[in-house]
């Protein structure tokens, strides 16, 4: 019997609806919080380093601010959003990341599927 597939089935999307789809949703979920927070890690960085950072030689001061001996842009641009980065790695490991449920039974349904899939494919083109 041909397995029957539709067109986004076969291009590897999964229907709505489907336990992939759900999976899929959460992974597009995670990869979003991601995003958003390496972004504004990075502008946060990139505002301070460039506006504290590089300062033209004749408004530089003779002995830059310093804060615990390293120079304040370099706490406040790179020390300060790094430390903010990890514990929001943290926070986003521990209360954002969903485990999925794992079944091994999904498992031999799909190389299964895969091979119906794979033998109906040469019965068309053959």
């Amino acid at each position: 019997m041909p397995l029957e597939t539709t067109q986004t089935e076969a291009l590897g999307v999964p229907v709505m609806g489907d336990p992939e789809s759900r999976h899929l949703g959460q992974c597009l979920r995670e990869a979003r919080i991601v995003v958003l927070l390496w972004l504004a890690g990075l502008a946060w960085t990139l505002v301070v380093v460039v506006g504290w950072g590089y300062v033209p030689v004749a408004e530089r001061p003779e002995v830059p601010a310093l804060i615990l001996g390293i120079p304040s842009w370099v706490v406040w641009g790179l020390v300060v959003p790094w430390c903010l980065e990890v514990v929001a790695a943290w926070w986003f490991a521990v209360r954002v990341l969903a485990d999925d449920d794992f079944d091994p039974d999904s498992l031999v349904d799909s190389a299964h599927a895969v091979e119906e899939l794979g033998s109906v494919n040469r019965e068309v083109s053959g």
